[in-house]
């Protein structure tokens, strides 16, 4: 998926932006995260609502013996899917994104101190 190229992409400027101690580009690379953040929330949310729609037409279907199926027989198929896979990755991402744009502003400000620092 291009969504994820586009991150793997950012991820390893990172790598190389903290081998280089470029911290400029640490925080360039945590905005272009946050650009790409509301397409993997869109992502999430619809991965999201395609497996909890298919736990509750489990929910909604009867067994053999004209019981309903179980809760927790609907949840455990509903989560064998493909959308919920899909989904925690999307929810994974979405916590990796949120931690590195994190630590690119605190790299960013301890930087702008060391760089003031020098000044004075």
């Amino acid at each position: 998926m291009q969504l994820y190229q586009t991150f793997k992409a950012i991820r390893d400027s990172n790598l190389k932006a903290r081998k280089e101690n470029n911290y400029y580009k640490l925080l360039e690379n945590g905005q272009a995260l946050l650009d790409y953040a509301p397409d993997l929330i869109e992502l999430m949310v619809n991965n999201e609502h395609e497996y909890r729609k298919r736990e509750a037409e489990l929910s909604n279907t009867k067994d053999d013996n004209g019981k309903f199926f179980s809760n927790s027989y609907c949840e455990t198929q509903a989560k064998s899917t493909d959308n919920y896979k899909e989904y925690i990755k999307a929810k994974a991402t979405l916590d990796w994104l949120y931690d590195s744009v994190n630590l690119a502003k605190k790299l960013a400000v301890d930087n702008n101190k060391e760089f003031t620092a020098a000044i004075k």
